[in-house]
């Protein structure tokens, strides 16, 4: 059934990730909880009672019970599934291991207004991201006739007859046996770079099994690869970039806003062209040359590679690279502990974004002295030339850096050094 010839030629990805290889043997079942009277009278009365129930979009009717409610209402220690298609035939499933847990890679958002559409374009991913449960309010409805059903694929098994023959659906309602499940699953992630479809998705049937809907049926280990491949697909579909900070993914959200520029969580900005940090007004081509002379360790040699290809002097590249060693200097230091403290009350990113800036003032000075080409801006600035908007923002940024103390007028310097340049080359 699921060979080749019975399935749509796959599309081939020339550049495809490497898949993970795994064992038919490995894609198992999910246990079912062993439950004693009690406890199954414990969830027949949950059932009936007036507690608002959690459902996952998948058939025979399934309930997601969280620890606490589980522990107790039901004498369960752990989140748990329940499974059930009339009161005389309830099953229990432990959840993942992953349903309470703090899910990983999740990233902090700054409440940032300018901030916005950086965000708003591009927004982090991690593979955690996907081992996400979500549940609905109501149960998708049921097969009157539901024990009297059979696999939709075999026309062999039903119900009734074993635990490997029961049957399963999403929301669709195609009812398949989880033998004709465990195929399907094999079968897309041996075969295609795409998402694992339901059985009889050549009958035109377009939902897709996901890690949440998935988990009341596969064990945690088969989860895992289905993960991984879910993983792969998403870096395979969407328009991505990865961060030049940090290294963590970012993919595009809104397509209708056209940035230069996409914005990490961890406080900086890569250009979307070639993957460096964020370069305006630089090229990309001359920002990569002038990123292998910055990263000669010995000051001397780098000023001479850059006299080399630019024909800058030493005062110029002293000058070049003054914003930058004048972040990391002990003044800017200073003041880190303000700059914290003034981004927790007023959401705003001080400490992280000065860096980058100063970089993009170092660019600008590079640009301006090698006499290379500038990238267009995204907008003008309140109607100013370039040139004169950036003598502005240059004298706001040394003005900010020369002001000791915990000031209000520091802050403001820093704001408009900041908000000036990201408004003029990212909005």
């Amino acid at each position: 059934l699921f060979s080749p010839m019975a399935q749509p030629a796959h599309p081939k990805a020339e550049d495809a990730p490497p898949r993970r290889s795994f064992r038919a043997d490995e894609l198992t079942l999910r246990k079912e909880l062993m439950l004693s009277e009690k406890q199954l009278f414990d969830i027949r009365h949950f059932l009936n009672s007036d507690w608002k129930h959690e459902y996952i979009d998948v058939l025979p009717t399934t309930m997601l019970v969280h620890r606490d409610i589980a522990s107790s209402k039901l004498g369960i220690k752990s989140c748990v599934y329940i499974t059930y298609y009339s009161p005389d035939n309830i099953s229990a499933y432990n959840a993942p291991k992953f349903c309470c847990q703090n899910k990983r890679g999740k990233r902090r958002r700054y409440n940032s207004s300018y901030m916005n559409v950086l965000y708003d374009a591009w927004t982090n991913i991690h593979k955690g991201d996907l081992n996400e449960i979500t549940t609905i309010g109501i149960a998708p409805p049921m097969p009157a006739d539901y024990v009297n059903r059979m696999c939709l694929m075999w026309r062999a098994r039903n119900v009734n007859e074993n635990h490997e023959g029961r049957l399963f659906s999403l929301a669709c309602g195609h009812l398949a046996c989880v033998k004709c499940w465990l195929d399907c699953c094999e079968w897309a992630m041996e075969g295609t770079d795409l998402a694992i479809p339901c059985p009889t998705s050549r009958f035109c049937c377009t939902e897709r099994l996901t890690i949440n809907r998935a988990a009341p049926l596969l064990s945690d280990a088969t989860l895992d690869i289905i993960l991984s491949h879910e993983w792969r697909t998403l870096l395979k579909q969407t328009e991505k970039v990865q961060c030049a900070g940090c290294n963590h993914w970012l993919k595009r959200s809104n397509f209708y806003r056209k940035v230069m520029a996409a914005g990490c969580a961890c406080g900086c900005y890569t250009c979307v062209r070639c993957g460096q940090a964020e370069h305006s007004p630089l090229w990309c081509k001359d920002a990569a040359t002038w990123s292998d002379i910055r990263k000669i360790p010995n000051i001397e040699e780098a000023a001479a590679e850059a006299d080399k290809c630019w024909l800058l002097s030493r005062e110029d590249f002293d000058y070049c690279i003054a914003p930058l060693e004048a972040v990391y200097s002990d003044l800017f230091k200073a003041n880190l502990r303000f700059m914290k403290t003034h981004d927790r009350f007023n959401g705003r990113r001080l400490m992280k974004d000065m860096p980058e800036v100063a970089r993009m003032l170092e660019m600008r000075r590079v640009q301006l002295l090698a006499h290379r080409k500038e990238h267009n801006p995204v907008t003008e600035y309140e109607g100013m030339n370039s040139e004169n908007k950036w003598d502005q923002l240059e004298e706001h940024f040394l003005n900010a850096l020369d002001t000791l103390g915990s000031t209000k007028e520091k802050a403001k310097y820093l704001h408009n050094v900041r908000e000036g340049i990201l408004y003029h080359y990212h909005f």
